[in-house]
């Protein structure tokens, strides 16, 4: 880590996201001896334009300051580019998912000093018709009600405001009839008010959701809840003790695993728009295309980081 450009959020981490660049960058020279520049976001597209210009000739590493919106911009920047540099990111955002599933600390300070330790991970990154996600792709009753959480509330009360959208929804009766097929084989037909399919063990702010076994293995793994999401939610929980770590369909759940995902609306009456979530901000409406990028980023992670990857 000797060339760094470091990408901040002025908008994350409660305002102190340019304050926390500099002490990173600090941090940085006097561990490694690095170069650091710093640029700071203006208007959106801003992280992604940079990532995706920014070549390993120029930079080892591009580190990212923000919330997983801002991360997001830099991966899908770095998944453009033809020669991307090493990824890192202290993470300023609400929810901070893959900042959990990496073990990378969620309070800015201690986050910084696991800076001092680090080693090379290659991420998974999955691709949704034209966007990439690192972490999960959402579609339903929950989803739709984070796209709504107002940003006052969110910023006051943090993850809360979405656990209380999230609660309300889980008794929507709202379902979809979707067509999902996996790696080209025969469809499955079901009703759903909730599909997530994730490449990492936190989802929601929820860590551990998902058997370490799964993680960083070059796939995705999809849960669709059949009928009412409660109902359905509270079931599988109790039958399987937590998500599927295997392929299953039965009444409560669609579990699949694989590297490549098709899905779309089965009713032709539907007249519906579904929208996805990705990594917590809105994707591409349905049908939607995914494929499994297996080992395609290298990612810069706390060396004492036990996370099987």
């Amino acid at each position: 880590m000797k060339r760094v450009l470091i990408i901040a959020n002025p908008g994350s981490g409660k305002g102190k996201a340019t304050a926390y660049a500099e002490q990173l960058a600090d941090l940085l020279v006097n561990t490694y001896d690095a170069q650091v520049d710093h640029r700071t976001t203006q208007k959106p597209q801003d992280a992604f334009d940079w990532a995706k210009n920014t070549s390993a000739d120029e930079y080892d590493t591009v580190i990212c300051l923000g919330g997983d919106g801002t991360i997001n911009e830099v991966i899908f920047g770095l998944m453009e580019n033809s020669k991307p540099p090493h990824f890192a990111f202290l993470p300023l955002g609400t929810v901070n998912d893959l900042a959990r599933s990496l073990g990378i600390s969620l309070n800015p300070e201690e986050a910084i000093k696991q800076f001092q330790s680090l080693e090379l991970k290659k991420l998974d990154i999955g691709q949704v018709n034209e966007q990439y996600f690192a972490n999960v792709l959402a579609l339903g009753a929950i989803p739709s009600a984070v796209f709504e959480t107002e940003s006052k509330v969110k910023n006051k009360i943090g993850v809360l405001a979405y656990l209380f959208d999230g609660f309300k929804a889980m008794f929507e009766e709202n379902e979809f009839d979707l067509a999902i097929s996996v790696d080209g084989k025969e469809s499955h037909l079901l009703k759903t008010n909730l599909l997530i399919l994730t490449l990492t063990s936190s989802v929601g702010g929820m860590e551990n959701l998902l058997s370490q076994d799964h993680l960083f293995d070059g796939l995705g793994h999809l849960y669709a809840f059949k009928g009412s999401l409660a109902v359905s939610s509270i079931a599988t929980f109790i039958e399987e003790k937590g998500l599927p770590r295997h392929d299953l369909d039965n009444e409560s759940i669609l579990s699949l695993t694989g590297k490549s995902f098709a899905i779309k609306i089965a009713s032709l009456n539907e007249e519906r728009e579904l929208k996805a979530n990705i990594d917590g901000d809105e994707g591409p409406s349905l049908p939607l295309n995914i494929k499994i990028h297996g080992q395609a980023l290298s990612v810069w992670v706390p060396k004492k980081n036990k996370t099987k990857l």
